[in-house]
C-alpha cells in the first residue's frame, strides 16, 4: 500500500562540508520531514522513498568547458534542450534522469540517508515516495 495524499510532493535534502577534508554525512527521515510532524510523528517517516542523487549525471568539466566554448561534440546523455526539442511541448517525462537524477538508494521507513561529501562540497538528493504516481507539471 502505497502513502496517502499528499505524498505526490518530492523532499529536497543537500548535504553541505565546508570543511576542508571530505565527511561521511547523514539524516534520519525524521530529521528530513521534521517540518510534518515532531519527534518521529511525520507520516512521511513510515513509507519508503526512492533516493536520486540530481547531480549523478553531471556532466564533466571538461565536456562542459567544449560546450560553452563551441569546441568538439557534447554527448547529449542526460541532457535536455528545450530549444532543440519544443520547448515546454517537448518536455521530457517525470522518470527522465535530465530532471531528477540518477536513482542511488532508497531510504526506508524511519531510515537514514548517508552521503560521502568532499571537501567544499555539497551533495544533493531528491526523495519521492515509492508506490506513488508523480506529475512534474
Amino acid at each position: 500500500m502505497g502513502p496517502p495524499e499528499p505524498f505526490g510532493f518530492d523532499m529536497l535534502v543537500l548535504f553541505l562540508n565546508s570543511g576542508s577534508s571530505s565527511l561521511v554525512m547523514n539524516a534520519t527521515a525524521d530529521q528530513i520531514f521534521f517540518d510534518f510532524g515532531s519527534r518521529g510523528r511525520a507520516l512521511q517517516i513510515q513509507y519508503a522513498w526512492d533516493v536520486y542523487d540530481l547531480w549523478g549525471a553531471r556532466m564533466d568539466n571538461q565536456t562542459a568547458n567544449n560546450s560553452i566554448n563551441g569546441n568538439g561534440t557534447v554527448p547529449n546523455t542526460a541532457r535536455w534542450n528545450a530549444t532543440a526539442n519544443g520547448g515546454y511541448k517537448g518536455w521530457p517525462s517525470s522518470d527522465n534522469i535530465a530532471l531528477i537524477g540518477t536513482h542511488e538508494d532508497a531510504l526506508q521507513p524511519s531510515g537514514m540517508l548517508e552521503a560521502n561529501v568532499p571537501a567544499h562540497g555539497v551533495r544533493m538528493f531528491r526523495l519521492r515516495a515509492q508506490n506513488v504516481s508523480h506529475d512534474e507539471l
